[in-house]
C-alpha cells in the first residue's frame, strides 16, 4: 500500500488528480485487478491519497510517504535555483582540477565537490576561538588563530558494555564515538520572516570568493527545514509509534485451492527442526498469508495548518498534531548543519552505482536528520534512495500461531525467525529539483543507473545533515578555516598556488608551524578520517542487525 501512495505521488499533478472523484474511481479499479489489493486496502488508499493531497497544498507540496518519516517533494524549490547551483558548481571544479589527484571519494564512482573530512576537526591539531565567535566577512582573517582543541577522553562503550552479537565480532572495534575527527557544521540563524542565514562559514566553501553559494544553499534550506519538521514529528510524538493497519490474527488461503498438496507428516527419526522446516516449505508453497484488512481511513492527527480545509463536523473528530518546528522552537538559538556536495556516476564499464547501506555521521557529530537536493542528472535513469528501519516485535508475542510456523511472518511482515529484524521501507525516485528529508535513524542507500549504457552519466546531489537541535557542537564560528590556499596570500599570488609542491607554496604562503594544512597534508587527514569512518559504519551496520526475531 506505500509503495501504490509513493507510485502516485510521482505523477505529475497528483495532488489535484486525487481530489478528483471520477480520477480516483477509475485508479482504484485499476489496483483492484491485483491479487494483493482487496475492496477496503483501495478504499483506504483512495482516501489517505485524499488527505494527503490537502496536506501537501498546505507544505509546499511536501508529503510523508513512509513510515519513519521520509518525506519527499514534487516540485521545484525555487525558480531557477536548481540551474543556478549546477552553474555554480562549474567554479568549484576549475579549483579542484589542479588537485584532481585529491578525489574526495568514499566509493569507487562518487566525486565530492565538498566533503565534511576534508579539513575536518583533528583534535590535539585544530584551533578553536573560546572568546568569541566568527562570521563570514572575518573568518579568512582569524586563520591560525585560536586554542588547541584538546583530545577528548574517548566515552565510547568497553567491548563487555556491548552486545553479544557486537563484542562477538573481532573485526569491529567499539568506535561508535571518535576521539580523532569531528565533522565541521555551519550556524544558521533565522530572519523575522523565518527564512534562513548563514552565520558562519560552510567548510570547504570560501565565505568571500564562493559566496554566492550561500544564498543559494539558504533557499534550499529554507524548503528542507520545512520538511524536516515533518519527518521529525513522529520522533516528537509518541502517537505515530502504532502501526497504521494492525495484524489481529495469523490467517492462511490456499494458493490453488483444491491442487493443495496433503500436509507433510513427520518421518521416522526425524527432528523436530527438519520437520517444521520442511513444515515451512509446505506453507510457502501451498498457503499464502493473509494480509490484514484496513478499517476506515484517520489520520493520527491532523496538521494545525489544515484545519480550514476541513468542514466543521469534521474538525472535531480529530487530534490536533503536536508538529515539530524547528524554527520556532529553536530560532532563538539557531540550527547547526553539515553540507556535502557530490557527483555520483556510473561508466559503461560500470552502468549501476550502489552505495553501501549507512547512516551519517559519528555519534558525536549528533545528526538527527538528512535531506538531498538533487541539481542535475545526466544520462541517468531509475536513481532511487532506498530505507530499511529496525521493527518493534513486542506485538509479535500476542499472535497465536503453530509451533514453528513463521512463513506468515516473512509474507506480511518480511521478516525471518532467527534473522535481525531489520525490514526494508522502501525506496524514493532522486528526481532533477527533488528533495528528500528523512531521519538519521533510518539506513539508506542510493541506487544510480545509466539510461544509454553507451555513454556515461552522473547525478549531481547536495545533501545537508541536520545537528541535534538540543545540543551544540563545535562549529564553523568557533573554528578558523584550516586551509591554507584560503590565506590572502592566495589570492595576491601570481600563481596558482594550488598546483605547487609543498616547499613552494609555503614559500607564497606562510604559516606558523605545520597550521592551516596545505592541501597536500590534507590527504592523509582525508585518508585516515574516510579509514575511521568505514570503522564505524561496520560497527554501525552490526549493531544496526543486532536484533534478532525470536519466536
Amino acid at each position: 500500500m506505500l509503495d501504490l501512495i509513493n507510485d502516485f505521488t510521482d505523477k505529475d499533478a497528483w495532488v489535484f488528480k486525487a481530489l478528483e472523484e471520477e480520477f480516483m474511481e477509475t485508479w482504484k479499479n485499476n489496483i483492484l485487478k491485483s491479487e494483493d489489493i482487496t475492496p477496503k486496502m483501495a478504499e483506504w488508499l483512495v482516501a489517505e491519497l485524499k488527505f494527503k493531497a490537502i496536506v501537501a497544498k498546505k507544505t509546499d507540496y511536501s508529503i510523508s510517504v513512509f513510515n519513519g518519516d521520509v518525506v519527499k517533494s514534487n516540485c521545484q524549490i525555487l525558480g531557477n535555483l536548481q540551474q543556478d547551483l549546477a552553474v555554480a558548481i562549474k567554479s568549484l571544479e576549475k579549483g579542484m582540477a589542479s588537485f584532481s589527484e585529491y578525489r574526495l571519494v568514499t566509493e569507487p564512482r562518487e566525486f565530492d565537490y565538498v566533503h565534511p573530512s576534508f579539513f575536518p576537526i583533528v583534535f590535539g591539531e585544530s584551533r578553536c576561538l573560546r572568546d568569541r565567535t566568527i562570521g563570514l566577512d572575518d573568518a579568512v582573517d582569524s586563520m591560525g588563530q585560536g586554542e588547541v582543541i584538546p583530545v577528548p577522553e574517548d566515552p565510547g562503550p568497553s567491548r563487555k558494555d556491548l552486545s553479544w552479537n557486537i563484542a562477538s565480532r573481532s573485526d569491529i572495534g567499539p568506535r561508535p564515538y571518535s576521539s580523532r575527527f569531528q565533522w565541521l557544521p555551519s550556524d544558521i540563524y533565522f530572519r523575522p520572516d523565518g527564512t534562513c542565514y548563514f552565520t558562519s562559514y560552510i567548510n570547504n566553501i570560501h565565505p568571500q570568493r564562493n559566496r554566492h553559494f550561500y544564498g543559494m544553499f539558504e533557499k534550499v534550506l529554507d524548503k528542507v527545514i520545512r520538511m524536516w519538521d515533518m519527518c521529525l514529528t513522529p520522533v516528537k510524538n509518541v502517537l505515530h509509534s502504532r502501526a497504521r493497519i494492525e495484524l489481529r490474527e495469523v490467517k492462511y488461503e490456499e494458493v490453488s485451492p483444491g491442487k493443495t498438496d496433503p500436509r507433510p507428516e513427520v518421518k521416522e527419526d526425524e527432528s523436530r527442526d527438519l520437520y517444521e522446516e520442511r513444515l515451512r516449505e509446505w506453507r510457502r508453497k501451498n498457503f499464502i498469508a493473509v494480509q490484514p484488512e484496513p478499517g476506515v481511513f484517520a489520520p493520527i492527527s491532523i496538521p494545525p495548518q489544515i484545519l480550514d480545509e476541513l468542514p466543521p463536523e469534521e474538525k472535531v473528530k480529530h487530534r490536533l498534531e503536536d508538529a515539530m518546528d524547528l524554527v520556532g522552537d529553536y530560532g532563538h538559538r539557531g540550527l547547526q548543519v553539515i553540507v556535502k556536495l557530490a557527483e555520483y556516476s556510473a561508466t559503461p564499464e560500470q552502468p549501476k552505482f550502489n552505495t553501501e547501506w549507512h547512516v551519517e555521521g559519528q555519534i558525536n557529530e549528533h545528526i538527527c536528520a538528512m535531506a538531498i537536493y538533487c541539481l542535475e542528472s545526466e544520462n541517468m535513469q531509475n536513481n532511487e534512495l532506498e530505507y530499511r528501519q529496525i521493527a518493534d516485535l513486542e506485538q509479535l508475542a500476542e499472535f497465536e500461531f503453530d509451533r514453528g510456523d513463521t512463513v506468515w511472518l516473512e509474507q506480511v511482515f518480511g521478516l525471518r525467525n532467527n534473522e535481525p529484524a531489520v525490514q526494508r521501507v522502501g525506496g524514493i525516485k532522486i528526481l532533477d529539483g527533488r528533495a528528500i528529508a528523512w531521519p538519521n535513524t533510518l539506513q539508506h542507500r542510493g541506487k544510480l543507473e545509466l539510461k544509454d549504457k553507451s555513454k556515461p552519466g552522473y547525478v549531481h546531489l547536495l545533501q545537508i545533515m541536520l545537528i541535534d537541535p538540543n545540543i551544540r557542537i563545535i562549529s564553523t564560528a568557533n573554528v578558523p578555516p584550516q586551509r591554507l590556499d584560503w590565506k590572502h596570500e592566495a589570492d595576491t599570488s601570481p600563481v596558482d598556488v594550488t598546483t605547487l609542491s609543498l616547499e613552494d607554496k609555503l614559500k607564497v604562503i606562510p604559516r606558523e608551524g605545520k597550521y592551516p594544512w596545505a592541501l597536500q597534508e590534507a590527504k592523509d587527514i582525508l585518508h585516515e578520517a574516510r579509514i575511521e569512518r568505514q570503522e564505524f559504519n561496520r560497527y554501525q551496520d552490526v549493531a544496526f542487525h543486532s536484533k534478532n526475531v525470536a519466536l
